[in-house]
């Protein structure tokens, strides 16, 4: 039983795909002529293995009479194919005067072997007057900024009852009947009825403001089919910039290329590069690549009154901080001459003798101040610090200096009432410290304290470091 069931059910679906394919209709796609009676030829193929008894009832198609047809008539309406063979019908439409830019459908019933079918035929109706393929109606903007591409849209009326035909197109944007801007471009009409299309026509990003006309065409077998219409242009206003700047310790450049990337004149306002208070004191060289370049205000800018559109300035300047190195040298020269030659006095500190022995080490040191000024010192205190490790301090020489301890440290001074230019005065005096077998001994600088022409001043020394070594044996 199950077996059974399962025959049928297969049975079933075969009947039902030999249903769908029993008949191959062709054409089903058309063009009808407004207020005119159209003969169209359709073929009917029998695919199945049986004849095919075929009733075509016109009364019912799913179409309004009243407003597309008048009538449709057909002939044979009723006729037998017999397997793998073929009948060709002809049918005649009777339309009204009417204009449909897309394909009207009709569904055609018909009857084979008793079983109700219908089929789908498209037919684009187009007035008697037209030809068989012309441009309907163009979609562009009203207003456009300009940029590298302009695109707008053509619907294409294709009644040739046929596809796949290439139509050649033209197209193009003027200015008091002048073209300026033109392109072509061959088409595939891909369906009868109407075809939108859409087209992209390269301008200049700089095209001037104003009203244009954008106008398209196409040629086919003779006839010529156009459509122009109204485009306005905006003014608007773009700069673009780029810069490099390179810059060390001796100074700096910058290069500045400004565009006009818009449609309209940049004033010469905006022309212009910023320069410090601080790089205009050390401009070396300013230069523009159309007319000439000038420094005013803190801004370098070019002499032209305004940059047109599509064209391009580079303005550049170089700052060079040299100077400013000549002047600090040049300070710091003056200093040291200031300095050397307002010391007044020198001060010198030297060591006379020195022995160790064991660990202990002796050393004489004079101290030599000479006035090298035009005018006598007075008022004179020479103050020498004590190496922390001296364990004996005593004078030596002439001048007798007063031994002191100050905050723990041991100090030798020394005072003089006059010395007049170009003297000089040696003081010495003697120390004794244990620094190890072998070391090293550091001397401070010394300080003198004076007066020169009623100015008072004070000078130090230098210092030394005293290197010990083991005695020899």
């Amino acid at each position: 039983m199950r077996i059974i069931s399962i025959a049928l059910i297969v049975l079933v679906v075969l009947v039902a795909i030999g249903s769908v394919h029993a008949l191959n209709i062709t054409p089903t796609s058309f063009t009808l002529i407004g207020g005119k009676i159209s003969y169209i030829n359709i073929t009917f193929y029998n695919n199945q293995n049986i004849s095919a008894n075929i009733t075509i009832n016109t009364q019912s198609a799913e179409v309004s009479y009243g407003y597309y047809f008048s009538a449709i008539g057909v002939k044979p309406n009723s006729f037998v194919i017999q397997p793998g063979g073929s009948q060709v019908v002809l049918f005649s439409f009777s339309t009204n005067d009417v204009f449909f830019s897309s394909p009207v459908q009709i569904q055609i019933p018909y009857s084979i072997n008793g079983r109700p079918e219908s089929f789908t035929l498209n037919a684009p109706i187009i007035p008697p007057n037209q030809s068989l393929i012309y441009i309907s109606s163009m979609s562009a903007p009203k207003t456009i900024y300009p940029s590298s591409v302009f695109g707008f849209n053509l619907s294409v009326i294709n009644g040739l009852g046929e596809v796949g035909i290439n139509i050649p197109f033209k197209y193009s944007l003027m200015l008091n009947s002048k073209v300026l801007y033109s392109g072509s471009e061959n088409v595939v009409l891909t369906g009868l009825g109407l075809n939108n299309l859409h087209f992209s026509l390269p301008i200049n990003t700089s095209t001037a403001p104003g009203n244009y006309t954008l106008q398209a065409s196409l040629v086919y077998v003779g006839n010529m089919s156009s459509l122009s219409e109204g485009v306005s242009v905006l003014p608007y206003y773009s700069v673009s910039r780029s810069q490099h700047t390179s810059s060390n310790a001796f100074g700096m450049s910058q290069t500045v290329t400004i565009t006009n990337a818009g449609n309209v004149n940049v004033p010469k306002s905006n022309l212009s590069v910023p320069v410090s208070s601080f790089n205009s004191l050390f401009l070396v060289s300013a230069k523009s690549s159309l007319g000439s370049a000038s420094v005013s205000k803190g801004f370098l800018s070019s002499s032209i009154p305004y940059l047109l559109p599509g064209q391009s300035i580079t303005l550049s300047y170089s700052v060079s901080y040299v100077p400013i190195y000549i002047i600090i040298a040049l300070a710091i020269v003056a200093i040291v001459l200031f300095f050397y030659f307002n010391r007044k006095a020198v001060l010198k500190k030297e060591v006379v003798e020195h022995k160790s022995t064991e660990g202990f080490i002796d050393v004489k040191i004079a101290l030599r101040l000479k006035n090298i000024s035009k005018h006598p010192l007075t008022d004179i205190e020479i103050i020498e610090p004590v190496p922390l490790n001296a364990l004996k301090v005593s004078n030596a020489g002439q001048k007798e200096g007063k031994i002191s301890r100050v905050n723990g440290a041991l100090r030798v001074s020394w005072k003089e009432q006059e010395l007049n230019p170009k003297d000089e005065v040696i003081l010495m005096y003697e120390i004794k410290s244990k620094i190890g077998i072998i070391g090293s001994m550091t001397l401070k600088p010394a300080t003198v304290k004076f007066k020169s022409n009623g100015r008072a001043y004070q000078r130090k020394s230098n210092s030394l470091i005293l290197n010990v070594t083991p005695p020899r044996r």
